[in-house]
């Protein structure tokens, strides 16, 4: 898998976006997109330095290949009841990185996570952070991988470490659609954040947005 990336290129790339200031050029459109790639590793704790980045590449090929793919066909291809088996260091497995993969269409990722569940996928398998894919397409606002990742079996009750759910989430940053969607899968409305003993109701309060608060209570009423 490793001749399908040139890996010394890519670090090149990523050491100069790393040492760049931001926004990139317009014309530099490769740039840009492994820019927007770069902000979704460094969310993972021990990778923002360029020395991890080439840790990353050197030890975590397979994983690397789902979150850097911009062929789909490939990851079908590779994807057996093997790929299970791959864990990375702080537990995003083969999912989560094709779900957050920024290089794919929604549609090329459900035909790639339809594989990924026949060969045995559990949807709700969680990170070393308590965060399901569920949670990371939330995060990222994507309503079709949220709402595909419901549709086959997602728990939207499930908590990080923190005690955050998908609802709390969504709730905090006024997704409206999301809190919808959640909903109606049954997301629970009373459900606390153990870190910061607060619920959905509380969260809305915080935020300040009167939209939000309105549709959680619409919820409460249906």
């Amino acid at each position: 898998m490793r001749d399908d990336v040139n890996f010394e290129e890519l670090i090149d790339k990523i050491d100069f976006i790393l040492n760049s200031p931001k926004p990139l050029p317009r014309y530099m459109r490769e740039e840009r997109e492994l820019s927007e790639l770069v902000e979704h590793l460094k969310e993972i704790p021990k990778y923002e330095t360029l020395k991890q980045f080439e840790l990353l590449f050197d030890v975590e090929p397979f994983l690397m290949h789902f979150l850097t793919s911009t062929d789909y066909t490939k990851l079908l291809k590779i994807t057996d009841r093997t790929t299970m088996k791959y864990k990375h260091l702080d537990g995003y497995t083969p999912l989560m990185m094709i779900v957050v993969n920024p290089n794919i269409t929604n549609f090329e990722k459900t035909v790639v996570i339809d594989r990924l569940i026949e060969m045995g996928c559990d949807v709700n398998r969680p990170n070393d952070f308590g965060e399901t894919a569920l949670m990371m397409a939330v995060k990222r606002n994507n309503r079709k991988m949220m709402e595909y990742l419901l549709e086959n079996g997602a728990n939207p009750n499930i908590s990080d470490n923190l005690g955050v759910t998908p609802l709390m989430i969504a709730t905090f940053n006024s997704q409206l659609y999301n809190m919808a969607v959640l909903h109606f899968f049954n997301a629970q409305l009373g459900a606390t954040c153990s870190s910061y003993e607060l619920d959905v109701f509380d969260i809305a309060e915080i935020t300040k947005i009167s939209n939000t608060m309105e549709v959680l209570k619409d919820f409460q009423r249906h």
